[in-house]
């Protein structure tokens, strides 16, 4: 599935590559590994990375008009959630995702849900042509970090053995293991003392974990709204949790959440708030109260059933 988005990338001499807001490590990820991969392989090519860039781990890029490019979207299934504008002026898109398709905008698809994350396919794809193309060390410790974060270091119920191999692959390129872990997982004070609130926080019952937040009580953390989300992580690994999340009341009084599961299926709940994710992962922005009473409802169902 490959050939074709290798010819995609010979053909058009600028291309630009899309994520999904609020990005996590496998959207920055597959985007700047893939941006590398090309720059690095094919130097007389424009590249760009659409969207606002918060990790000192990227460079943001200054884009102008232009129109008849391809378009690579990364790790986004739906048009709503992706970071950026001109995608109407492309010649040609390729989605590459490994979330459910819902929506069908791009000229070619290339994922299944079966990968852990994009990062793998992004890994699969540069190991294909291995023996064409180089995988510089600095693309593969992009991508390694995206794998490793999407499997939880490889904890997901959805890690494979391709993912592990991916992973062996993208290792085999000299990537620094320990350092990498410790850059990912290892937490500062002030992280650890907002992960103790957190934990504090936590309303539990029918094994359904969540900690509701304000944004008024972000602030002595030096927090946003994304950020504090960002943490949900934090309140994973209890076998008494079948799902859990983080949910963050703004001024509008509009909830926004980050959800996990350890077994059961809920981004096609989240799909009903115009969320995305994949099947144990996933998220919702701007829920009114009615419609946060509503999924609470819905999810402890989902467990039940």
């Amino acid at each position: 599935m490959y050939k074709n988005l290798l010819q995609q990338i010979q053909k058009y001499s600028t291309i630009v590559l899309y994520r999904h807001t609020n990005p996590d490590y496998d959207a920055y990820g597959s985007q700047f590994g893939l941006k590398n991969w090309i720059e690095e392989n094919f130097p007389e090519k424009k590249v760009y990375a659409m969207g606002i860039v918060e990790s000192p781990l990227y460079q943001q890029d200054t884009i102008g008009e232009l129109q008849d490019f391809l378009a690579i979207v990364l790790d986004v299934s739906n048009k709503d959630r992706i970071d950026g504008t001109l995608l109407e002026k492309a010649k040609y898109i390729i989605k590459i995702d490994h979330h459910p398709n819902v929506e069908q905008f791009e000229n070619l698809f290339i994922g299944d849900v079966k990968y852990a994350a994009t990062c793998e396919i992004i890994a699969e794809f540069c190991r294909t042509y291995d023996d064409q193309y180089c995988l510089s060390k600095k693309s593969a410790e992009i991508l390694y970090r995206g794998l490793l974060t999407d499997t939880l270091a490889f904890k997901t119920n959805n890690t494979t053995s391709n993912s592990l191999l991916m992973a062996s692959y993208l290792a085999s390129k000299g990537i620094d293991i320990y350092q990498t872990n410790v850059d990912v997982f290892n937490k500062s004070y002030a992280e650890f003392k907002f992960i103790s609130y957190l934990r504090s926080k936590v309303i539990f019952d029918h094994q359904y974990a969540r900690v509701i937040l304000t944004e008024e009580e972000l602030k002595p953390f030096n927090l946003t709204n994304n950020q504090a989300k960002s943490y949900v992580a934090a309140l994973g690994g209890i076998n008494d949790f079948e799902i859990w999340g983080i949910y963050v009341k703004d001024s509008k009084g509009l909830y926004a959440a980050s959800l996990r599961s350890l077994r059961v299926t809920i981004n096609d709940i989240a799909s009903q708030y115009i969320g995305g994710g994949h099947k144990n992962a996933c998220g919702i922005r701007d829920l009114t109260q009615a419609q946060f009473d509503e999924l609470q409802t819905k999810l402890i169902a989902r467990i039940q059933d």
